[in-house]
């Protein structure tokens, strides 16, 4: 098999086994770009498959790429190192593009620690494809925007990011053609095949943990209501999809913009099941009445911390009287509630975070992602990290001692990129996340809400067989959710 472009996305920690998840859209809309432009482009994901690094290989080397696309977060740099270092032994290393939310807050500082000799940054979907173009034609590349790459001195050179995509609907749905469709499935979905869908780019909102910004722009931009339903309708029709979990920070943010969603999908009689991430503050009464009746069944809330000076030292935007307010008010109607929380946010104490605890278990939550702050480039926490001396290498995500990796073998999910806090170190973060979901899920309300108030099939035999599963995945994600592929709720 020659295939011409690769788009490769890779897990955390290797050999893991197959694990629940939804597509990296990015590789798919790169993949489909490349397609609709008459190039042979796949999508090989390693991270859903659980394999080990010699199984990748066995997998990239199957396709013969002429190109090699890998997309990936910080937490994936040690992952695409090792890869890249056997694709070298295999002489496929000079085939390599890495790109992701990490270059775009870095720019070319990764390049000697992968090896690489191309990277791209920032919103880069025609840009990708200019530069495959050119890499497969033999033609000169070195005024591609978005572009990073060493010139013939060896020099990284940076080239100046081309402007944002105004009108979205003018990129092509995903083609999960292109990769395995039957992959995917939500691990607290409740449906057999489950795919994501992004309506917007963009957010609007400060917290200081998160770094959608510095890839989207702080400007949303939305696509047309009736070009998201046709891509609802383009999935069921072409690949049976039966569950659609929308990736956009905030899904509710423009009131104007989901009713006129909801509208299509009553009007076209549009029957899918659905989730989403929310504000609290960015809800009503009447629109959650409406979205559940159209087929919402999950609205997923970023809460983060039980204690108001944190949140506002977060810049949140939200107050603790406002989330118990629309978790109540959210599952009196029926919907499941979940929560997102962190903690370990500079100058938190142990007590500060058992006020955390203290309200998830006060809270009508159904699922909770919990996990340590890590501070990411281009975040706010990260500058003020560097200023206040809270995380020792500046240069933590290229350390040995990577994410994921813990003594003996054992798979911690800690990450040097945690912030030592007086009093609070990174230990006790990790463990205080371990606590709070035993505290969590080993109690009668959770196993009520999970096997019986919000009661299906699917959940209810995968909660049986798999709960402490739900409580390594949370930790997993943790690790990823302040990067953009999948974005913390605002």
């Amino acid at each position: 098999m020659n295939t011409e472009v690769l788009m490769v996305y890779l897990p955390v920690d290797f050999g893991a086994g197959r694990s629940y998840g939804l597509p990296p859209l990015g590789c798919y809309y790169l993949a489909t770009e490349l397609k609709n432009r008459g190039r042979d482009a796949r999508v090989l994901d390693a991270c859903i498959e659980g394999w080990t690094v010699e199984e990748t290989i066995d997998q990239i080397k199957k396709h013969d790429p002429a190109i090699i696309g890998i997309s990936g977060l910080t937490p994936h740099l040690r992952s695409m190192r090792k890869v890249i270092q056997q694709l070298k032994k295999i002489g496929l290393g000079d085939r390599v593009v890495c790109g992701g939310p990490h270059f775009n807050d870095t720019q070319g500082e990764a390049m000697d620690f992968l090896g690489i000799d191309f990277a791209m940054y920032g919103e880069c979907d025609h840009a990708f494809a200019e530069l495959a173009e050119r890499l497969l034609t033999g033609e000169d590349y070195s005024q591609v925007p978005n572009l990073i790459y060493r010139d013939e001195a060896g020099e990284i050179v940076t080239n100046p990011a081309g402007k944002y995509i105004d009108d979205l609907d003018t990129l092509p749905f995903p083609d999960l053609s292109l990769g395995n469709v039957d992959d995917y499935e939500m691990i607290y979905g409740r449906e057999r095949k489950a795919i994501s869908i992004m309506g917007s780019r963009g957010c609007p909102y400060l917290c200081t943990f998160c770094d959608v910004f510095s890839v989207w722009g702080r400007k949303v931009r939305s696509r047309t209501p009736k070009n998201v339903v046709d891509e609802i309708v383009y999935h069921r029709d072409t690949f049976g999809i039966t569950e659609i979990f929308f990736r956009d920070s905030v899904f509710t943010l423009n009131y104007k913009w989901l009713e006129k969603f909801l509208d299509e999908l009553e009007e076209r009689d549009v029957k899918i099941t659905w989730h989403c991430n929310g504000r609290v503050d960015r809800v009503t009464e009447p629109l959650l009445r409406r979205m559940k009746k159209l087929g919402l069944y999950c609205i997923s809330y970023g809460v983060e911390s039980g204690n108001q000076e944190i949140l506002n030292s977060m810049k949140k935007g939200i107050d603790i009287s406002t989330i118990e307010k629309m978790f109540k008010l959210t599952t009196d109607i029926g919907l499941q509630a979940n929560g997102y929380f962190m903690v370990g946010n500079p100058g938190e104490t142990s007590a500060e975070a058992k006020e955390t605890l203290d309200l998830a278990l006060r809270l009508p939550t159904t699922f909770v992602d919990i996990g340590p702050t890590v501070a990411y480039p281009g975040t706010e926490i990260y500058s003020m990290a560097m200023r206040e001396n809270l995380v020792e290498n500046p240069q933590w995500y290229m350390q040995d001692t990577a994410m994921g990796q813990g003594a003996a073998g054992v798979v911690r999910y800690e990450s040097p990129g945690q912030l030592a806090l007086k009093g609070f170190s990174p230990d006790e973060q990790f463990e205080f996340c371990r606590l709070f979901l035993r505290k969590f899920y080993y109690r009668p309300q959770s196993v009520y809400r999970i096997l019986i108030k919000h009661f299906s099939p699917r959940l209810f035999f995968r909660a049986i067989k798999f709960l402490p599963v739900f409580m390594s995945i949370t930790l997993r994600k943790k690790q990823t959710r302040q990067q953009v592929h999948e974005p913390a709720p605002a």
